[in-house]
């Protein structure tokens, strides 16, 4: 059985190629936009935390445009909660 494509027939081989080569194109274009997704949406659903480390340390310094001072005091004279 011929078909024709663009005008011009194609016998059984070419239309296994051109249905191959089709085939192959949506495999590949799929796991492209999988890949895209994947990479660009999982790490935003993925937190990494230390539970382990339940302490809570000071901060001591951030980076500013602005020079600012900050004064704290250690209320309860280094007492451990």
């Amino acid at each position: 059985m011929k078909t024709y494509f663009c005008g011009e027939t194609m016998d059984n081989e070419q239309q296994d190629k051109w249905e191959f080569f089709i085939k192959t194109g949506i495999v590949v274009l799929s796991f492209l936009v999988l890949m895209v997704f994947g990479i660009r949406y999982i790490p935003k659903a993925i937190s990494v935390t230390d539970s382990a480390n339940t302490k809570k340390l000071p901060i001591y310094c951030v980076d500013e445009e602005e020079n600012k001072v900050a004064l704290s005091f250690d209320a309860a004279w280094g007492k451990v909660r």
